[in-house]
């Protein structure tokens, strides 16, 4: 039996996890893989992390001190982005639990960039049948100066969406 990928772009807003009961409602899971997809800001390059350390020494007059310090070291992009990829997995477990209790098959995805461009690329990557998400339906200056993705989208893709406005 082939299975259907359904793309849920989730944008660690309580709203648009929203999108999963009507998906339960008109989705069958005997047939279908879920993608829980979350696009994040990409880090800035390197920075420094300062890890806690102690020691103890012995004075003059043989006192045992502890001493608290910190150690500067680098971080690289690529440690802060697994990171990130590692709260944004542990922060959709319990979604991906009550699916996968629902006979869903899941996963989890998180990619790092623009979130309309991280999307089209995972509907190539992944073979998306259909896309089911949230929009926040801004209007005016906010849609304006914040976008829409779902616009972005609308516009690029040539698959079925199941979208949930907020009213």
């Amino acid at each position: 039996m082939i299975k259907r990928n359904v793309l849920v772009p989730l944008d660690r807003s309580d709203y648009s996890l929203k999108i999963l009961p009507p998906l339960e409602k008109f989705i069958p899971p005997s047939d279908t893989k879920l993608i829980l997809f979350h696009v994040a800001e990409r880090p800035g390059g390197i920075g420094i992390g300062k890890p806690v350390y102690e020691v103890d020494y012995v004075t003059q007059d043989r006192v045992t001190s502890r001493v608290v310090g910190q150690i500067p070291f680098p971080v690289y992009a690529n440690q802060l982005e697994n990171d990130i990829r590692s709260q944004i997995k542990d922060s959709l477990q319990p979604q991906v639990r009550h699916l996968a209790e629902k006979g869903y098959q899941v996963t989890t995805l998180v990619y790092f960039g623009q979130p309309a461009d991280e999307i089209m690329r995972v509907i190539s990557d992944e073979k998306i049948d259909l896309i089911a998400m949230t929009t926040h339906a801004r209007e005016g200056l906010t849609r304006f100066f914040l976008g829409s993705v779902t616009e972005k989208v609308l516009h690029r893709i040539k698959i079925p969406i199941l979208l949930m406005h907020p009213s």
